[in-house]
């Protein structure tokens, strides 16, 4: 696995235990694809990335709608636990926290910048089938307390 994946990887478990499910979309998977219904209203530039057991990455990106992952492998969709997190940008804008701070360019950047958003959650595979969690369930998996 690479240091990218584990990175992601890292960030997506982290994510996820401090997931606020009010925020979190629905994950849906039909056909061995995921996808996410998000409420965030005018929202583009998406990237969905889903993390799973044996080392599963996939990620997909779309600059209009929510982008959809394949997450049949070699081997069918792999049993476990997989965590999936969609960002992407809203059409609210916010003040820039860095407006001078623009990698060594002499440039300023923007005033005001467009507001990101961030969703992520979980789902189980078993024997093929995805379990999808109820929002309780998914808050009290989270830390093992």
């Amino acid at each position: 696995m690479t240091l990218r994946k584990l990175s992601l990887l890292a960030v997506g478990a982290s994510l996820w235990l401090f997931a606020n499910p009010a925020l979190a979309g629905e994950a849906v998977v039909s056909g061995g694809t995921l996808t996410v219904k998000t409420e965030v209203p005018n929202a583009f530039n998406y990237t969905l990335t889903v993390v799973g057991p044996h080392g599963f990455y996939a990620d997909a990106k779309s600059v209009k709608t929510v982008p959809i992952v394949r997450l049949v492998g070699e081997k069918g969709i792999e049993d476990g636990i997989y965590r999936w997190q969609l960002s992407g940008s809203t059409q609210e804008k916010m003040r820039n926290p860095k407006p001078d701070f623009f990698n060594g360019r002499e440039e300023k950047r923007p005033d005001f910048i467009n507001r990101n958003f961030d969703e992520s959650g979980l789902f189980r595979v078993i024997d093929g089938v995805a379990q999808m969690p109820k929002n309780d369930e998914e808050k009290d998996s989270g830390g093992g307390k």
